[in-house]
């Protein structure tokens, strides 16, 4: 089943304000980060990570930040 459809009618109806959908957050335009960045927790990838938060970054680092340390 192909699910991809269903993504922006949900965004729409999240958007209405009439469902509650658990998800990765809407990107915010202030920073420009592009909605596929996120994970299903909210977290960024780790590709995007390095991309705008820290492009030094290694694994600890990211696990790091997947934890909140």
């Amino acid at each position: 089943m192909n699910l991809t459809a269903l993504i922006p009618f949900l965004k729409l109806l999240k958007d209405a304000g009439e469902v509650s959908i658990i998800g990765p957050p809407a990107p915010d335009n202030e920073n420009g980060i592009e909605s596929s960045c996120y994970r299903v927790d909210g977290k960024l990838t780790y590709a995007c990570y390095r991309k705008y938060v820290d492009p030094a970054a290694s694994g600890t680092d990211y696990q790091d930040y997947l934890t909140g340390d």
